[in-house]
């Protein structure tokens, strides 16, 4: 079952292990304050643990080694 939310927040991340985790909570702040049900995306390329705190954090990751990937599969997911 997929469950509908009123925004999506998309962040490229490559090696932002020291400002992930802040960044997500405050978007995770705003969606709370606001009343918002939201999802965080981040598309990663990271070599740190950037991706690890993300999921830690209960963001969706998306991982792809080819550029311009991610926005494709951003679209096609939404259908």
């Amino acid at each position: 079952m997929r469950i509908l939310v009123d925004v999506s927040a998309v962040l490229p991340c490559r090696n932002e292990e020291i400002g992930i985790e802040i960044c997500i909570r405050k978007i995770q702040k705003v969606f709370e304050d606001n009343g918002i049900e939201g999802e965080i995306i981040v598309s990663n390329k990271s070599t740190d643990r950037s991706e690890e705190i993300a999921k830690k954090l209960g963001a969706k990751v998306i991982s792809r080694e080819k550029r311009g990937m991610e926005m494709r599969i951003l679209r096609d997911s939404s259908m």
